[in-house]
């Protein structure tokens, strides 16, 4: 057998086995073989595998999924069984994503989606579309017999955080709601939905479904977009737009720091980063040298980034030496099973070399077995360092580098910390050198990062172990707010700053 006929047999077995929709049939003699090398990748190489969870839990999930194994058969049920796992580990940064061809089927679905997208407000889920038999604003209670807060709870496998949190996932929702339901539920032809309209009425509508096009299209039309568009927009569109940071002076007393990314430029020595450290140098020394006496930083819209860009942004706030970690380690030197990465990440040719040297250069073994990461490195506080009055602005969407730099600044000062709970942990998160496989059967890509990262921070009362950074003050959308399109979260913090 030539060389040619073993590459187009190769290639033929391969079209066969992949998924051509979410529905598709995958036996589950298939599923325990792709759970098993799913299981023994994240065994060897997650080192954040027991951050959260004993061996003994982790243990039961899996029990639990082959047990799931023998209700299923298709793709979808084996992805859901998937999601289930990465989201109960509790890392922002483990994701788990269909086959190509299966998006594409999705994508060309014409029926089937929930038909409107939904809005977290005081606690709620309301309609976040006009123009809808359904008002604007109104509370959904049950759809198709099942109450709300069920739904939300069993559709949270789709968006991971760190630790414990749940309040991370509302972004999640926000974005995806209709798609979520879809996954979990399958397609429906209608929905009777229960709701109570802004004035108090409650009534009950039968609507029918929606194709993944209109879904999309409703997305870009919800009611809340002008006020949060920053979640829907993607590096090159906030670089273009210089949304990436802003200064704004709301009075001679007080200033608003915006930063809605860390990845500003891809190391220290990018131009980038030198002109966002030229930004910051040049602000603190006109914020000290007007006598400016509180700031507001807003990292609300903050997913995260590269380093240094956290760090060095916090040693213009804290008067003390910081560094990215207390100690950052990996549990292997070599991947395990590498004939298994994602082709279409970078490390696939030379996976080994690169994690090779990658140890050699900034790992260094340690009593207990695992390698430790040397690379971080200490930053001196700036001359110009601010030393008023400050306030950080928090939200669900602040995640890794933006949630490490709202640790440092509300473990190491005197910040006044506004919003709701952040997705990232405040204590430490998995997010260094990530890496992504692809199970053979399912066609299923899974990633997730090497290395643990143990934060700088102090242990506080406030922010319990496997929470995110907690606020200081709480402040969630309100009603009226969220119907004008007005920032809650920003008045709030103005109408502490004139009471002080």
């Amino acid at each position: 057998m030539n060389k040619i006929t073993i590459c187009l047999l190769f290639f033929f077995s391969f079209s066969l086995s992949a998924q051509d929709s979410f529905d598709s049939e995958l036996s589950q003699e298939q599923m325990v073989k792709d759970l098993e090398l799913f299981r023994e990748i994240r065994e060897i190489a997650n080192s954040g595998l027991y951050k959260y969870r004993t061996k003994n839990q982790i243990d039961s999930i899996y029990n639990w999924a082959y047990s799931q194994i023998k209700q299923s058969s298709s793709l979808g049920d084996f992805y859901n069984i998937v999601c289930t796992i990465t989201d109960f580990e509790g890392s922002l940064h483990n994701n788990t994503d269909l086959p190509d061809k299966v998006i594409e089927s999705i994508r060309n679905e014409s029926w089937g989606y929930f038909p409107f997208m939904i809005s977290d407000v005081e606690d709620y889920w309301v309609c976040n579309n006009d123009s809808l038999e359904i008002p604007v604003g109104s509370r959904i209670i049950e759809i198709n017999g099942k109450k709300m807060e069920e739904i939300i709870q069993e559709l949270g496998i789709y968006w991971t955080t760190d630790g414990y949190n749940t309040t991370g996932k509302k972004i999640g929702f926000k974005k995806s709601f209709p798609f979520y339901y879809r996954m979990f539920y399958g397609q429906k032809e209608s929905f009777d939905i229960l709701y109570q309209e802004p004035d108090g009425a409650t009534q009950q509508l039968n609507l029918q479904s929606i194709s993944n096009k209109q879904y999309k299209e409703n997305r870009s039309k919800m009611h809340s977009m002008p006020s949060d568009y920053l979640y829907f927009w993607n590096y090159l569109e906030m670089t273009e737009k210089k949304e990436l940071y802003q200064l704004s002076a709301i009075n001679p007393n007080t200033v608003l720091l915006k930063i809605n990314s860390f990845y500003i430029g891809r190391n220290e020595d990018d131009p980038i980063h030198k002109k966002y450290m030229a930004f910051l140098d040049s602000t603190f020394s006109e914020l000290k040298a007007n006598g400016v006496e509180n700031l507001i930083v807003d990292v609300r819209y903050n997913g995260g980034g590269t380093g240094p860009n956290d760090v060095e942004t916090g040693s213009f706030l804290i008067d003390k030496p910081l560094k990215e970690a207390q100690q950052a380690w990996t549990s292997c030197r070599k991947l395990p099973k590498t004939r298994h990465l994602n082709i279409k990440w970078y490390q696939k040719p030379f996976a080994n070399i690169v994690v090779k040297k990658e140890v050699k250069k900034n790992l260094s073994e340690g009593e207990d077995g695992n390698f430790y990461y040397d690379k971080p490195k200490t930053i001196s506080p700036k001359e110009n360092a601010f030393t008023g009055t400050l306030y950080l602005l928090v939200g669900p969407e602040t995640a890794s580098a933006a949630s490490l730099f709202a640790a440092m600044v509300a473990g190491n000062t005197d910040a006044i910390v506004v919003g709701e709970e952040t997705s990232g942990g405040y204590y430490g998160h998995n997010g260094i050198f990530p890496v992504s496989y692809v199970l053979p059967h399912s066609k299923i890509e899974f990633d997730f990062s090497l290395v643990n990262i143990d934060q700088n921070v102090p242990v506080t009362e406030n922010q319990p172990a496997g929470s995110g950074i907690m606020p200081d003050y709480e402040v969630t959308t309100s009603l009226s707010d969220f119907l004008n399109n007005e920032d809650t979260t920003m008045k709030f913090v103005l109408g502490l700053i004139d009471e002080q």
